[in-house]
């Protein structure tokens, strides 16, 4: 499997043709592994992590970076939620750009159907 993964082509989310229902994907930027998630909905999955629209549950990816981009900002990030994150206008200024970024990335991923497999590939 992991000779699979990593033997995939990389794709972007503009073109992403058939791809399997189930299994693990990688978010890439410049050619660095960035992220590593797993879904039963592949193709849902990986176009919710960069829409404007999503939010922090379903643009999980995206979140992070956000987060990671406020505290080199100085934002106070420290014992606030999620959703209160998501309704500062200026936390939520990062969220939108890193959802761009993330739409960005290319992707590699490879079909595991089974879900315990699934969570030891991703680890």
């Amino acid at each position: 499997m992991k000779k699979q993964f990593i033997n995939s082509k990389q794709r972007y989310r503009d073109n992403l043709g058939r791809v399997p229902k189930s299994g693990i994907y990688c978010f890439y930027e410049n050619g660095d592994p960035m992220y590593v998630g797993r879904t039963n909905n592949m193709k849902d999955r990986i176009m919710t992590q960069g829409r404007l629209g999503s939010n922090h549950n379903s643009a999980q990816f995206a979140f992070l970076m956000a987060r990671e981009a406020a505290e080199k900002k100085g934002i106070d990030v420290i014992g606030r939620t999620r959703g209160e994150l998501e309704r500062d206008p200026t936390f939520n200024d990062l969220f939108i750009q890193s959802k761009i970024r993330v739409s960005n990335m290319s992707i590699c991923l490879v079909s595991v159907e089974d879900q315990i497999k699934q969570a030891n590939f991703q680890v």
